[in-house]
């Protein structure tokens, strides 16, 4: 006896084609119900759907995650300050790069980087509720304004001005030693304004301070230079004086 007539005996077979003929007509159901469905919507208000759910959602979300960890690095930097010990064994590591470049960006202190960079900012990100690409692109953006913050260039048309204004010389005033006590924060500058720790590079008296220091560095530069130029004469004489000896 073949397989066939064992499951027409045992009523296999017949519980086969039972189950085969209601699994066909329940996604028949199933696909008319969602025909019916997609049917009772207009294009124009599918295509809201999709504009809120691909680009409003993300939005937000973005804005939330900059508000989370800006807020989460203007209070934690501000303490590094604040507190003598934190800025004399931390973060003044950091403040050791007096003239910023873009390297120095991440000059900073183990226990600086491990709390701030690898904990509270993801987690900042993961409350937002961003996934793992919109994570990656939002750290990338981050990355990219904090290295030209501190590239001590400010590039014409600098796309980080949209959302700090006159990002590179915010963030290079508190950078200087009469500016540490300005301008916390890394993406926006809401919190500065807001609390009085805010200070426009274009003030009169912070150009003032920057010509005064850029004088200063001249004049020291300038000594240098004389220093040199009369070090590298008295050592041609003591190789001219070495030269004659050897003639005589």
């Amino acid at each position: 006896m073949d397989s066939t007539g064992i499951k027409a005996i045992l009523g296999v077979k017949f519980v086969e084609e039972s189950f085969g003929a209601c699994l066909k007509n329940a996604t028949q159901a199933t696909c008319a119900g969602a025909n019916t469905s997609i049917a009772s919507y207009s294009r124009w208000e599918w295509a809201v759907a999709e504009m809120i759910y691909s680009i409003i959602v993300p939005l937000l979300q973005f804005l939330c995650a900059m508000v989370l960890a800006d807020t989460f690095q203007y209070f934690t930097h501000r303490a590094f300050h604040v507190n003598k010990w934190l800025y004399k064994h931390i973060h003044s590591m950091h403040h050791d790069v007096y003239v910023p470049f873009a390297y120095g960006a991440f000059y900073n202190h183990p226990l600086e980087t491990i709390p701030i960079d690898s904990i509270g900012f993801p987690m900042c990100l993961a409350i937002a509720g961003l996934n793992n690409r919109q994570a990656a692109l939002f750290g990338a953006i981050w990355t990219f304004k904090t290295v030209v913050d501190h590239c001590g260039y400010d590039f014409p048309y600098n796309p980080c001005n949209l959302i700090c204004p006159n990002s590179v010389q915010f963030h290079d005033l508190h950078h200087q030693t009469w500016g540490m006590k300005y301008n916390f924060s890394v993406y926006a500058s809401f919190w500065d304004r807001a609390l009085g720790t805010y200070w426009a590079g274009s003030d009169s008296k912070a150009q003032e301070k920057y010509a005064r220091g850029r004088k200063v560095a001249e004049e020291s530069l300038a000594k240098n230079r004389s220093a040199d130029t009369a070090l590298k004469a008295e050592a041609l004489e003591t190789d001219a004086g070495f030269s004659t000896a050897r003639e005589l």
